[in-house]
């Protein structure tokens, strides 16, 4: 009997060649996360170079939006107090910090949309990569004012933006970050299709935006 031959959707193949693109995720990741091999991987990575490159050629107008230049729309804003012991040596808050303070408007969105239950149940969101940038130094005594944005969804993941200030002065920007998050199944080590109540928070919070 032959084996049956694997197919993939055009979104999950997006997501994965655009990953690849991105380097956000390693060679490793991707056989874990996505449970595809690097062939494979390499194959549709140059499918999308090639269809991006086509979008460029030619008339600019007709081409459309430049490729990965995402909209984002604000899903939670939280404020988080500045401790003590948040502080380094030099007094200003600890660069460790501030992705702890993006870590918690992630948790408090998700248990916002009541998500995190599916944590138990073998499957939740995951964070493969994380950056920030910055600007102006934080200390102590004082809150912080966190702002987080969201990205056009795929099939399994979705991307995130920070932004940092105090509360006092929330026009003066102090930092900002970001990170992809990924829904994944725990025990089968992979990523998994998003819970549709996740993918709907993020569209309508793009649709609300326009």
């Amino acid at each position: 009997m032959a084996e049956e031959k694997t197919t993939y959707s055009a979104d999950f193949k997006a997501e994965v060649a655009l990953d690849a693109i991105r380097k956000d995720v390693s060679v490793g990741e991707h056989v874990s996360l996505y449970d595809v091999d690097q062939t494979v991987v390499h194959s549709w990575k140059c499918q999308a170079l090639e269809a991006i490159s086509r979008a460029f050629s030619g008339n600019e107008e007709a081409a459309g939006a430049v490729p990965g230049d995402e909209s984002y729309a604000e899903v939670c804003r939280i404020s988080l107090q500045i401790r003590w012991g948040d502080m380094d040596a030099a007094g200003h808050l600890n660069n460790t910090v501030y992705f702890r303070f993006m870590e918690q408007i992630r948790i408090t969105w998700f248990e916002s949309l009541g998500l995190l239950g599916g944590v138990g149940h073998g499957e939740g969101p995951v964070v493969v990569d994380a950056s920030a940038t910055f600007l102006r130094q934080l200390s102590y005594p004082g809150d912080v004012l966190v702002i987080m944005s969201v990205g056009m969804p795929g099939r399994s993941s979705f991307d995130t933006r920070y932004q940092l200030s105090r509360v006092d002065e929330p026009e003066v920007i102090c930092a900002t970050g970001s990170s992809r998050c990924v829904w994944v199944d725990f025990l089968k080590h992979k990523s998994a299709p998003m819970p549709e109540s996740l993918r709907e928070a993020v569209l309508n919070a793009l649709l609300r935006k326009k």
